[in-house]
């Protein structure tokens, strides 16, 4: 059956990355962003809501979070503060549907990267090199679908700073700089 949205369908965990991309991008173009519908997972051709309906035939449906509900919340804290932003930066062996945009926020610049496209359940990612023309001296990688976060390898080349080896996939990286 199709809905007004046409024949889409995607899996608990490709509509997940979707949020997160749709968050993140919005952040880094200073547009505000919610979730419509967050509560409500009754209208049942469109999976809306963050959360996981069970049978119809319940008297009263129990409802349990989607990974997209812990995705948003990771976001909540992950981009908390982070405004756009337009430093120079570079990424060396990027595919043609990377996406990336820089933000800052209290504590320093930030770069927010991902593959663009189809999203799907396993994504094996892409090595990239990224160039930060931004003094710092540490880099924090933070995972908002699993709420992870990783100190990455930062070396100096040349006028900019180099996070080599740097793991992208079809979800969100978020790359906070720091100069401490």
């Amino acid at each position: 059956s199709k809905a007004w949205c046409g024949g889409f369908r995607a899996t608990e965990i490709e509509k997940a990355k979707y949020v997160a991309q749709v968050f993140t991008r919005h952040t880094a173009l200073g547009i505000e962003s919610f979730f419509c519908e967050m509560y409500f997972p009754q209208f049942g051709v469109l999976d809306l809501s963050l959360l996981r309906r069970s049978f119809d035939a319940d008297p009263i449906s129990p409802l349990q979070p989607q990974a997209a509900y812990y995705v948003t919340r990771n976001l909540a804290t992950i981009l908390d503060e982070l405004e756009p932003s337009d430093f120079e930066y570079s990424i060396d062996r990027a595919p043609s549907n990377l996406e990336a945009f820089p933000l800052r926020g209290p504590d320093g610049p930030t770069l927010a990267i991902w593959l663009g496209g189809r999203a799907q359940d396993r994504c094996e990612g892409v090595s990239v090199d990224v160039h930060v023309n931004v003094p710092c001296r540490k880099a924090v990688g933070y995972d908002p679908m699993n709420g992870a976060s990783q100190e990455l390898s930062i070396v100096q080349s040349g006028d900019s700073m180099l996070l080599k080896g740097v793991l992208v996939h079809d979800w969100p990286l978020i790359i906070r700089l720091s100069s401490e």
